[in-house]
């Protein structure tokens, strides 16, 4: 089973997950590429340039979502999450990207790595230690993350919550939040004036919205993903209540990466018809956990087995 093959970090699920990751990301050679509408055309360019060549876009999925899963796995364990070292965080991580059917290349998936490096910053705050260092390379994270994927840049406010849940007022770390953010649009403005003579933002033009028709299983399969998040979010508050204040802390880091990354995505579905999915990233912590304390693995083995399915059906197009 899934969970207990992932709940532990064995050399088999080491080597297992991208195989994991492989065999999911097969329906890209049979579907037809469904372009995605971004921010800046460079991201649209990018996109199309490598999702045109089937074999590529499946190259680079694969590479890029496996890597997304090993760091999202180093940070989760890195912190004490759970009890013992675990890679289950990141094959949820893999199963909502394919549950969503996101899992093929976009500038959102590159944005993931950084969000993940930002978050595994944050997470290492201390009370009685300084934060400069940590606070200006999370905030340098998302500014990189948010040239990919560009309401991405909602998440700078994520450095300040966190100094906010874990220590005191410095206005020095505060104001590393700013310097480290604004680095790379810096040299991403720089750039821009360098190969084209000026900044040009060259926005995207608008592309109308059709909502798609909602079949059995994708209403099936986005319905059960809404009852595992719901489900896993007040186990998750139970176990907080249980664990001691440092892991409580730390999940106040990840509820606001959480918050923000819905924001971010209400905000680009409602007002630029664009799917950015960042909430996923502490989703799978949340998700993680809840299923790793879970008193009984064979019913947690049996939804996850069962989200597959819908899922697959889903991606597959069956109605």
């Amino acid at each position: 089973m899934l969970v207990n093959l992932y709940s532990a970090k064995t050399p088999i699920a080491v080597f297992s997950l991208p195989i994991l990751v492989g065999l999911l990301s097969i329906p890209i050679f049979f579907f037809p590429y469904v372009s995605y509408q971004y921010f800046w055309n460079w991201q649209n360019n990018l996109e199309a340039l490598v999702s045109n060549q089937k074999w590529l876009n499946y190259l680079v999925s694969v590479v890029l979502v496996s890597i997304n899963a090993h760091q999202l796995n180093n940070v989760y364990n890195s912190n004490s999450f759970y009890s013992k070292a675990t890679f289950l965080p990141g094959m949820i991580y893999v199963l909502i990207l394919f549950n969503l059917n996101m899992l093929h290349f976009g500038p959102p998936l590159i944005a993931h790595l950084f969000i993940i490096f930002s978050m595994g910053q944050l997470l290492t705050l201390k009370q009685q230690e300084g934060a400069k260092q940590q606070i200006f390379w999370a905030a340098f994270f998302i500014g990189i993350a948010s040239t990919f994927s560009s309401l991405t840049l909602v998440l700078i406010l994520l450095p300040w919550l966190a100094l906010m849940a874990i220590r005191p007022f410095v206005w020095r770390e505060w104001f590393m939040v700013l310097l480290g953010g604004a680095i790379p649009l810096f040299y991403y403005i720089s750039i821009s004036i360098l190969v084209k003579g000026k900044f040009d933002l060259e926005i995207a033009p608008d592309m109308d919205f059709v909502a798609p028709k909602m079949g059995l299983f994708e209403v099936s399969s986005y319905g059960l993903l809404v009852l595992i998040i719901i489900g896993s979010l007040v186990k998750y508050l139970g176990v907080m209540r249980a664990q001691v204040n440092r892991f409580k802390n730390l999940s106040l880091i990840v509820f606001h990466a959480f918050w923000l990354g819905l924001i971010t995505w209400s905000v680009g579905f409602y007002f630029f018809d664009q799917l950015y999915i960042s909430f996923i990233i502490p989703l799978s912590f949340f998700i993680g956990t809840s299923f790793l304390h879970a008193s009984r693995a064979s019913v947690i083995n049996g939804i996850v087995i069962i989200w597959l399915i819908i899922s697959a059906a889903n991606v597959l197009g069956l109605s």
